[in-house]
């Protein structure tokens, strides 16, 4: 975590590998780590304690990857089945996310509203992206592009993707209202936005010309 120029780092005393996903504007932060069995589980980190993300009872793996203001989690989990599923935590209790037909569910991002980004795989093996809203699955693919990757979303409604084209080039996207955007990085190429704020600033990555590792962005819609 970056804050006034200062990094700390967040390493879950539980595993490995931390990687944070979110953070909300109390600087409540969400990610993944490796525990002792080498599974991996979902983690909150709020001033300095730790606290594991572990979804619902049958779970054997989780995620968080996204926190809003109220401290509502979005993530997904898998079972020994192999089944992978979307939950909101909210106040303690896990809600699972499955859209009808999926494959597998990943809720992303959540906001405010509880509105909730949601990445699935159809029957044919596409990755598809929806908006959840507590009741129904609302389809928010990109216009035109080949994969959709739903990521983030903020209290606005404006919503962000990792998408590819036809040609499997990867590019970012910004849902904004009823618009839709497609945008590259000009130093390089696979633009991915992960994450937008209130401010509408927008992170992400992409991969500097005549390089293969990815440099973070960010920049403002």
């Amino acid at each position: 975590m970056i804050s006034a120029s200062k990094v700390e780092n967040i390493d879950d005393p539980n595993g490995t590998g931390a990687t944070c996903f979110g953070i909300n504007s109390t600087n409540q932060i969400v990610g993944i780590y490796t525990n002792s069995s080498g599974n991996t589980e979902g983690f909150e980190y709020a001033a300095g304690v730790f606290s594991d993300i572990e979804g619902p009872t049958g779970a054997v793996s989780s995620v968080a990857f996204g926190i809003n203001d109220a401290g509502d989690i979005a993530g997904q989990y898998s079972e020994s089945s192999g089944s992978t599923s979307g939950f909101v935590l909210t106040s303690g209790k896990y809600k699972t996310l499955n859209v009808p037909g999926s494959k597998f569910t990943q809720a992303r991002g959540i906001n405010s509203a509880g509105l909730v980004t949601v990445q699935w795989g159809d029957s044919a093996g596409y990755m598809q992206s929806s908006l959840y809203d507590g009741g129904k699955y609302t389809p928010i693919n990109v216009p035109g592009a080949a994969v959709n990757q739903v990521q983030g979303i903020n209290t606005a409604g404006d919503i962000v993707y990792f998408v590819s084209d036809p040609y499997g080039v990867g590019h970012g996207a910004l849902k904004s209202g009823d618009d839709y955007y497609i945008f590259d990085y000009l130093k390089g190429s696979d633009t991915i936005a992960g994450g937008i704020n209130d401010s509408n600033l927008i992170v992400g990555a992409y991969i500097p010309a005549g390089q293969t590792n990815p440099q973070s962005f960010q920049g403002e819609d």
